[in-house]
């Protein structure tokens, strides 16, 4: 289906893609049905930008956890993390009174060449779960301030904040999730929005909050790092762990 809409939106007729997200959006729905063993049966579609911004919402909650007891393994299967996810973020947001909590890790980061966003006829942009969206889509997540894009060839992201802030910045983390994809120890491929930013020289040691110093790690190789103090070259494209 993404291959289809990219294919769309490069050779298909002005504003293809963008027609076809609106005809999507019509079709968008939630059946919520109640069965007779008091369970709730759920089912339904969502357009593009919706299911890039729910996807961004549950991927950050519905990561493994694992545990000693389990053996170091989540023995929930993914089906249960994400229903369990998307009631974690139900009930922020009840108990937030209309100002649901935002996480730096549930932020939708989408992908598009700059000369194809101020186009805005064709061409698209991706997220980096591989959602295909418009770039009159894309202008109207800009708009958003809780939703980041990263416009590459853009200078408007401040990527480097050397040693004045030691916490990385949502900008920057969405710099990471474009540059490392996933965790980057060798053989872990968990996703990026399952992943820590983690400190390759330490800060507290001199290492500064920018991107040669930064990589994404999983939680359990982020803690595997931290015993067996493990280190990593960091170019602009790549991270080689030293292990």
């Amino acid at each position: 289906m993404a291959v289809g809409r990219k294919l769309m939106s490069l050779v298909g007729a002005d504003r293809s893609l963008e027609d076809n997200e609106a005809a999507l959006g019509n079709l968008t729905s939630l059946r919520l049905t109640p069965l007779e063993n008091g369970m709730l049966a759920i089912r339904g579609q969502l357009d593009p930008e919706a299911g890039a911004v729910l996807s961004a919402a549950l991927d950050p909650l519905s990561a493994p956890n694992p545990t000693d007891a389990s053996g170091g393994r989540d023995l929930r299967p993914p089906e249960r993390r994400r229903a369990e996810a998307l009631i974690e973020i139900c009930r922020r947001a009840a108990a937030a009174g209309g100002q649901a909590p935002a996480t730096t890790k549930a932020q939708v980061v989408v992908l598009i060449d700059h000369h194809t966003l101020a186009d805005a006829v064709r061409g698209a942009g991706t997220t980096l779960a591989g959602e295909v969206l418009s770039p009159e889509t894309i202008r109207k997540i800009a708009c958003d301030a809780s939703l980041i894009p990263m416009v590459l060839g853009s200078r408007g992201q401040p990527l480097d904040v050397g040693r004045t802030k030691r916490l990385v910045t949502p900008a920057l983390l969405a710099a990471l999730w474009v540059r490392d994809r996933h965790c980057t120890y060798p053989g872990c491929g968990r996703p990026a929005q399952w992943s820590d930013a983690h400190h390759v020289k330490h800060w507290i040691d001199g290492g500064e909050t920018s991107l040669l110093n930064l990589t994404l790690l999983c939680a359990h190789h982020h803690t595997h790092v931290h015993q067996h103090d493990l280190t990593a070259t960091v170019t602009a494209v790549h991270v080689t762990w030293h292990t």
